[in-house]
C-alpha cells in the first residue's frame, strides 16, 4: 500500500512538473501583465526567458521520457 501510494505522489509531482499547459498559462499572464504596463520590457524578457527555459526542459525531458 505505501510503495502504491508513493508511485502515486510521484505521478502526480511529474505531472505538475511536466505540465505545458500552465507553463503556457504563465506565458500569456506575463504578456498581459506587459500589455498593461505592470511590468517593464526588461522583466518581461527576463521572466519570458525562463519560462522558454522551463518549456524547453519539459519538452526535452518528455522526448527523453518517449525514448525509454
Amino acid at each position: 500500500m505505501v510503495h502504491w501510494v508513493a508511485k502515486k505522489v510521484t505521478e502526480e509531482a511529474e505531472r505538475e512538473v511536466l505540465d505545458e499547459d500552465k507553463v503556457r498559462g504563465q506565458l500569456l499572464e506575463l504578456q498581459v501583465r506587459y500589455d498593461l504596463g505592470e511590468i517593464t520590457e526588461e522583466e518581461y524578457d527576463e521572466q519570458e526567458s525562463v519560462l522558454v527555459e522551463r518549456l524547453n526542459a519539459i519538452r526535452e525531458a518528455k522526448a527523453e521520457r518517449g525514448r525509454q
